[in-house]
């Protein structure tokens, strides 16, 4: 008898022992955007703690008492919250939501390695430009507003990283476009159409500076740059902006033209050739964001009209575009569709008819005009586990129609796909990325012959990003295939290392290499036309081209009163073999024009300083 009362005893001291502890939960959550934060640390020391899951929920039991609970998110201001345990009650603070990083070195990006992280801990060089300074800019497209960031010029609309794109006209980017993580290209000339961007939606804009192309395959041999889209918060928000202006006539007012000109700055007012009303622009941008219960949506639109200060030269658009994002009951599933419809006409010419009075008057037979159709359809779903493992299947389907009076037309269709799949090991400090992608180019286009071209691209990759301590280490693979029409195909192998060293308090220094590459576009192989008197002709044997980028930086976080920035140094070498450009003289014995032929290697050595900070001057 007395052993079973013992035993009886020792439960109830068990029971009791077991029932002196409580349990304290909730989700965690964006303060701006509302958006759950997977892999949250919410501890009370470092033996006690746990992290949020993919619905950014939490569960962590404690002894009965008083603590104080911490929350902390890579690129969020740290919260520190007291909480009562009480015996056997189980306590839900939700909402708790956290405030965006006070500096711009804990900005969120998520381009480098295709999940978030603070820009401070990146391996490779990489500007942000926010969207507020967009809405300030006012800027009609996206390509006026990139040329404010270092190291990034556009040429005749193609973009430019450190001197590493050369002259292309109007096809073959060495800068990978992404609109929302996925590239924007068009298929057929492989270039970046900046009017179809919608600006009125976007959230920042990201710019990695150096060959990419183990995450984003052909054609980041130069960088990248990726517009994200702004998602609702919990208050609807609507933007309506309007915009006008007008092109005066130049200065000077000297009425004969000198043999022999001594300042290539002279402006003549010859060049003017209107008489009264000036030519202008005008445009009306308009966007709306809201949140209804779990479903996300963004609808927006886009007039612009502009007659140009070059003479007959004109564009006209209408855009319409919407984001939708289903969250479902347990949060765990995401599914959303993306779209952007264009209407355009516009006119343009190929050269001048002199470069003094009539610099802005086309020459004969150099004009074109044309009319057409753009449209993007973006299906996604994605699943988040628990630990922040995440698998994502996205999708893009981008026709781009263009008719011109010059038979010149061309109707492109590309299809691209995407699986992507990101496995954080917490407990190694280790983040594991890999995916495969897959396109389908179809393009029927005058321009290229008269006739049916298509290009295929399939590719995998993986991507390992270890922490050590202050040291952050990257490796990356990938494995592409790429074939135009019935030619071979194409393998090509490309590897990234890079890493990151936390010296101080916001002191970072980096270190990357990493190789590139592009497959020639069908316009570059197989365009066939004339401007006037000028041939363009094609080159079915246009090699790849292929490089790398290797840099070394530092980048120094600082507050000084109101103010807070970085300042950012870094010494790079880009490399690349076979580079393609247009260039004019004899082909194959037919007269003179142009051709984009390989013209050989490049090397570019340099440095860059940049300052950037934010801050306030009086109220």
């Amino acid at each position: 008898m007395n052993q079973w009362m013992a035993l009886l005893v020792m439960l109830c001291y068990g029971m009791a022992l077991a029932a002196q502890n409580g349990t304290v939960a909730g989700h965690v959550y964006d303060g701006t955007s509302n958006e759950p934060l997977t892999g949250a640390n919410v501890f009370v020391s470092l033996a006690q703690g746990t992290t949020t899951d993919g619905t950014g929920r939490f569960e962590l039991e404690l002894p009965v008492g008083e603590y104080n609970l911490t929350i902390s998110f890579t690129g969020y201001e740290k919260l520190v919250m007291p909480v009562t345990v009480r015996d056997g009650i189980r306590m839900d603070i939700s909402p708790i939501l956290l405030k965006r990083g006070g500096t711009l070195l804990e900005q969120l990006v998520i381009t480098s390695g295709r999940y978030e992280q603070a820009l401070g801990k990146v391996t490779v060089s990489m500007d942000v430009l926010p969207a507020s300074l967009l809405e300030r800019l006012n800027n009609t497209s996206l390509d006026q507003a990139l040329e404010r960031m270092p190291a990034v010029t556009i040429i005749d609309g193609q973009p430019n990283i450190r001197g590493g794109s050369g002259y292309s006209y109007g096809a073959g980017s060495r800068v990978l476009m992404l609109l929302d993580d996925m590239p924007i290209l068009t298929g057929d000339a492989g270039s970046t159409i900046w009017g179809f961007l919608p600006l009125e939606h976007v959230g920042q804009v990201e710019v990695i500076k150096g060959a990419s192309s183990v995450l984003y395959g052909s054609s980041a041999l130069n960088g990248i740059i990726n517009l994200r889209t702004a998602w609702p918060s919990e208050r609807p928000e609507t933007h309506i902006s309007s915009f006008s202006g007008m092109y005066l006539k130049p200065a000077g007012n000297l009425t004969t033209i000198p043999d022999r000109v001594v300042q290539g700055d002279t402006i003549y007012k010859q060049k003017a050739w209107w008489e009264a009303q000036s030519p202008f622009y005008t445009g009306l941008e308009l966007s709306h964001r809201q949140r209804m219960g779990r479903t996300d949506v963004i609808v927006g639109g886009f007039l612009f009209s502009e007659d140009s200060h070059l003479q007959h030269e004109y564009d006209r658009r209408v855009r319409m575009s919407w984001h939708t994002r289903h969250r479902f009951r347990n949060h765990r599933w995401t599914a959303g569709l993306n779209g952007n419809v264009q209407w355009h006409r516009s006119s343009s010419f190929f050269m001048w008819q002199d470069h003094y009075a009539n610099a802005y008057r086309p020459l004969v037979n150099t004009m074109t005009r044309n009319h057409g159709f753009r449209m993007n359809i973006d299906p996604s779903l994605q699943y988040v586990g628990p630990k922040g493992v995440r698998h994502r299947i996205q999708g893009r389907y981008f026709r781009n129609e263009n008719a011109t009076d010059m038979a010149q037309s061309t109707i492109s269709d590309l299809l691209f796909g995407e699986y992507q799949a990101l496995y954080p090991i917490e407990d190694l400090k280790l983040h594991l990325m890999g995916g495969i992608t897959g396109s389908y180019i179809h393009t029927l286009a005058e321009l290229y012959g008269d006739t049916t071209h298509t290009a295929g691209n399939q590719a995998a990759y993986v991507q390992a990003e270890k922490e050590l301590g202050r040291l952050n280490l990257l490796a990356g693979f990938r494995m592409e295939r790429n074939r135009i029409s019935t030619n071979p195909h194409e393998w090509q192998p490309v590897m990234r290392l890079g890493a990151n060293f936390r010296a101080g308090v916001a002191t970072y220094l980096r270190a990357s290499f990493g190789q590139g590459y592009r497959y020639p576009t069908i316009a570059e192989r197989y365009v066939e036309t004339n401007v006037g008197l000028i041939s363009i002709f094609p080159n079915p044997e246009l090699q790849s081209e292929r490089g790398y980028s290797a840099e070394v930086g530092i980048k120094q976080g600082f507050a000084i009163g109101q103010w807070k920035g970085y300042a950012d140094g870094a010494v790079f070498l880009n490399r690349y073999e076979n580079m393609m450009e247009f260039s004019f003289g004899g082909v194959d014995g037919k007269l003179f024009g142009f051709q984009s032929i390989n013209v050989g290697g490049t090397d570019i050595r340099g440095f860059e300083v940049t300052l950037n900070g934010t801050g306030e001057i009086g109220p």
